[in-house]
């Protein structure tokens, strides 16, 4: 998958249609900021929260489809917040940022991340030319396209005594 330009089939219910006849970006707000609940009026008023959002013209198409979808005026958005999360985890760590860093940037756990960018290293593959991939691994961190971990030279300590422990009568 290409995580720059995800496929409008990424995001759930009718926000995959929001992303078909508007914009990817437009669903994301909408599902951001507007989900939910909500009442879908017949004709908006001009200060329409959607309106303040999108812009006149892609809030329209919006309510358009979404009074399409209701029954009765009302309408239950999802947030879409696992996509959102992913997006937001996967655009980080293509841009190099190391795994803690997008945990402590974003408030997803260490484990959560590190499990969606074992995804994301599935779906990308080496030099993939839509990414951007640089033709080595040059980040000190690691490489986000292959996944090789350049580690730091570690000293190794053994906490481990040579022999076995002395017991109280066996001393010399």
């Amino acid at each position: 998958m290409d995580w720059h330009n995800p496929p409008p089939s990424f995001l759930p219910g009718i926000l995959e249609a929001i992303a078909r006849a508007v914009s990817f970006e437009a669903a994301l707000k909408v599902a951001a900021h507007w989900s939910g609940r909500r009442h879908v009026p017949a004709e908006p008023p001009d200060d329409h929260p959607l309106f303040a959002l999108l812009g006149k013209r892609p809030a329209r198409v919006v309510l358009s489809i979404l009074r399409a979808d209701s029954r009765a005026g009302r309408l239950s958005i999802p947030n879409a917040a696992h996509q959102r999360r992913q997006l937001a985890i996967a655009n980080a760590y293509l841009q190099g940022l190391s795994i803690a860093a997008i945990a402590r940037d974003t408030g997803i756990d260490r484990r959560t991340v590190e499990r969606f960018v074992a995804a994301i290293r599935e779906t990308v593959t080496p030099g993939q030319a839509e990414l951007g991939a640089p033709s080595t691994c040059d980040n000190r961190r690691g490489c986000p396209w292959c996944g090789h971990r350049f580690a730091r030279p570690r000293a190794r300590v053994s906490l481990r005594r040579p022999g076995p422990l002395p017991l109280f009568g066996d001393e010399e």
